[in-house]
């Protein structure tokens, strides 16, 4: 069974809503402290209102894709406030739905500074010996199906999420000598609020929900493990969770 101590301090973004969400309750239930970080405050204080371990729940307002640069700095004093992370869950990203044709500059951008530089920014803060444990640290990172199946139109979402997927085996070649593993997670459509923006209309997505349309809890099941130490032979790796999504077909998803 999986379990954590109080000790075992993670850092959480995006869990104000659908997959951080679902980490932050429950690595909070399975006895992790948890900074969970988000940019709505009354989302996030809901969000410890429902947590198990209250007094072990701490939530902070921020959006991470401002001031980008000085990120490190932001971690290492959440690590002065808390004390040093076990581990960081990296679940913050946005979508948007652009074919070539009219592909944004200014929108791809934003797409790259949730997706790629900000988390980017989050991991070399983490690997500072003053932020992390020293001790079977843990990273994971949530990205995407989309990298690898290439959805019409998720052009810039796609290539913001795969980037960091780029990254993630040099990265690991880098940290382990630190003990510090990172992994990913590619979840296929899941039940969040982003998936209103990639699939066409409600009856659609009831009709794909039973068979291939994930909880957040599943996810954040697979999140869970990869952050625990039943995992530690497994490093710099993408863990797809499609469920056979694959198969049906590409009209469902514009």
């Amino acid at each position: 069974m999986i379990s954590f101590n109080q000790s075992d301090i993670f850092l959480i973004t995006g869990a104000s809503s659908g997959i951080g969400r679902a980490a932050a309750l429950i690595m909070n239930e399975l006895g992790a402290s948890v900074i969970a970080v988000g940019r709505d405050t009354a989302r996030l204080s809901s969000l410890k209102d429902e947590a198990n371990n209250q007094n072990n729940f701490f939530i902070e307002e921020k959006d991470i894709t401002e001031d980008i640069e000085n990120l490190p700095e932001w971690v290492k004093s959440l690590a002065k406030k808390y004390g040093k992370l076990k581990g960081i869950i990296l679940c913050a990203g946005e979508s948007i739905t652009e074919p070539l044709k009219v592909v944004d500059y200014n929108n791809t951008k934003k797409l790259m500074d949730l997706n790629y530089y900000a988390p980017l920014m989050i991991t070399k803060a983490f690997a500072d010996k003053r932020v992390n444990t020293g001790i079977e640290n843990t990273i994971v990172y949530v990205s995407s199906f989309a990298v690898y199946r290439g959805n019409r139109g998720q052009i810039a979402y796609s290539g913001s999420k795969g980037a960091f997927l780029a990254s993630l085996k040099t990265i690991a070649n880098e940290l382990i000598d630190k003990d510090i593993r990172i992994n990913a997670v590619s979840p296929s459509h899941t039940d969040t609020n982003m998936i209103a923006k990639t699939i066409n209309s409600g009856s659609m997505l009831n009709e794909l929900k039973d068979k291939y349309i994930a909880r957040p809890e599943d996810i954040a099941n697979i999140i869970v493990f990869l952050s625990s130490n039943k995992s530690l032979w497994i490093n710099g790796q993408d863990i797809i969770a499609n469920r056979g999504a694959y198969y049906y077909t590409q009209e469902h998803l514009l």
